[in-house]
């Protein structure tokens, strides 16, 4: 699930490149090639950040590609509670049900099912 590109070299002004979350390669990795590139190659008055950028088209979202990571992350694991949640609810609606179904007396006249051991 593509959710948006990573802008990732705006080191100086006249260099700007976006990319594809598909083939973008880990945000430390092109932050380190950002700053690599400013110090190297750009002359100071024309450098802008050193900082990598990632735009999320599905919630049109521009923020840091440090910040989108820990956006997803927090999303995964607030999910995974969820789905937690719900499984132990499950569980506790059948364990009350059991409960429910155990206080129910046998009619009178039924004959209990004999087990194969006692046959």
């Amino acid at each position: 699930m593509e959710s948006g590109v990573r802008m990732p070299l705006r080191p100086y002004l006249s260099l700007f490149l976006l990319l594809p979350d598909r083939f973008a390669p880990e945000h430390q990795f092109l932050k380190e090639l950002v700053q690599d590139v400013n110090a190297n190659e750009v002359d100071p008055k024309d450098r802008l950040s050193d900082n990598v950028y990632h735009y999320d088209a599905k919630e049109r979202i521009f923020e840091l590609a440090e910040k989108y990571e820990r956006r997803m992350e927090e999303r995964s694991h607030d999910k995974m509670l969820a789905k937690n949640k719900e499984r132990r609810s499950v569980l506790s609606e059948l364990g009350n049900k059991q409960k429910e179904c155990s206080g129910f007396e046998k009619k009178q006249g039924c004959a209990t099912k004999k087990t194969v051991m006692e046959i």
